[in-house]
């Protein structure tokens, strides 16, 4: 029953907070499903919240730095050299990546059961689809004559 008067309640800010949309609106939902859907402790989420930060900051900037990056190339000048070098970075910047997501996944296991660390993914993945299907609706009433 908690679930889901909690579900409901997200639900519907979740379509108020996109009618106005805002990061910061959209991440306190984002933590809040996660809260509910793991089930934490308090001492689990003392422990976990840091690290999921940390873990979301440090991708929120990689994936900045990437798009300035391709914004900044010149695409009708760009020669095989450039490409090339291009090329090497992407490699570069995608084994940062995975390494970050291993030294992810280790921090978690310090402070969550395994199997929180599987509904954490599934949680995620929820939410991502939850908004999506929240904004396809929203285009398509916007949409209609």
């Amino acid at each position: 029953m908690k679930t889901i008067i909690l579900s409901m309640l997200m639900l519907f800010i979740t379509i108020s907070t996109l009618a106005q949309p805002n990061r910061e609106k959209i991440k306190a939902l984002k933590v809040a499903f996660i809260t509910d859907k793991l089930d934490l402790t308090e001492k689990e989420a003392q422990q976990f919240w840091p690290i999921y930060n940390a873990y979301e900051k440090e991708n929120a900037k990689s994936r900045k730095q990437f798009h300035e990056n391709r914004n900044a190339i010149n695409w009708e000048t760009l020669d095989e050299k450039q490409a090339k070098d291009l090329i090497k970075e992407m490699s570069i910047a995608e084994d940062k990546r995975h390494i970050r997501s291993q030294k992810y996944m280790v921090d978690l296991q310090q402070v969550l059961p395994a199997k929180k660390i599987i509904l954490l993914k599934k949680a995620e993945d929820d939410f991502k689809r939850q908004m999506m299907d929240h904004y396809k609706k929203r285009q398509q009433r916007k949409n209609k004559p």
